[in-house]
């Protein structure tokens, strides 16, 4: 908890939220999907959000960090990634495949490309072993493979 907020000042801006949790630990443990999406004393439930901000199911709002860690780098309801999503739903029915398009094959080289510069670089530096990943928060600098 922040040094201005209580947990008696939690509960009484949060009570949509505190029975959310109620009714979903009946079927989730700690009433979450995700280990890291809890909270004590029980976390917040969102009901809607815009750019980097979110509103709970009480209304209030937040600013969002965290922004899922980098996918959500444009924020939530960016109009073109809406427009992009909109688009796959029209002519594809669904947004769990990508037909192969141009575009994509297109991403997929500059890739490719990238990724044989970053080796191409990382083989110049002194490191023994060198590991790509796709955040900092991912690299391990010690044990492990």
């Amino acid at each position: 908890m922040g040094n201005d907020v209580s947990e008696v000042d939690l509960a009484g801006a949060t009570k949509a939220s505190k029975a959310y949790s109620d009714r979903a630990r009946r079927s989730l443990p700690g009433g979450v999907t995700a280990g890291v999406k809890y909270f004590d004393p029980y976390p917040i439930a969102m009901k809607k959000a815009k750019g980097c901000r979110l509103w709970d199911l009480d209304g209030n709002e937040y600013v969002d960090y965290c922004l899922s860690f980098g996918p959500l780098i444009l924020g939530h309801g960016h109009p073109r990634v809406m427009k992009a999503i909109r688009d796959s739903l029209q002519s594809a029915g669904t947004t769990m495949f990508e037909p192969p398009t141009r575009p994509r094959q297109r991403t997929r080289n500059v890739s490719s490309e990238s990724s044989a510069r970053m080796a191409r670089c990382a083989s110049r530096c002194r490191a023994r072993k060198r590991r790509f990943t796709p955040s900092g928060s991912l690299a391990r600098t010690g044990g492990g493979p």
